[in-house]
């Protein structure tokens, strides 16, 4: 997981990246837990707060 990381601060060469490369390190980097989510991932917080929206708006209709 760290090696996204390394690998972009080691010189990655991102003008050549393959767009496969750059979806893996995407999804390396959010599928991380992170303190400030209370140990969620940023996918699992994207995932809460659309979910939230679409009962809030399925509610209004």
């Amino acid at each position: 997981m760290f090696a996204a990381f390394r690998a972009l601060r080691s010189g990655f060469p991102q003008a050549t990246a393959t767009q496969t490369q750059l979806d893996d390190i995407a999804r390396l980097l959010n599928g991380r837990p992170r303190q400030t989510l209370n140990l969620d991932t940023p996918e699992d917080a994207l995932a809460r707060e659309i979910q939230q929206i679409q009962t809030r708006v399925a509610l209004d209709s």
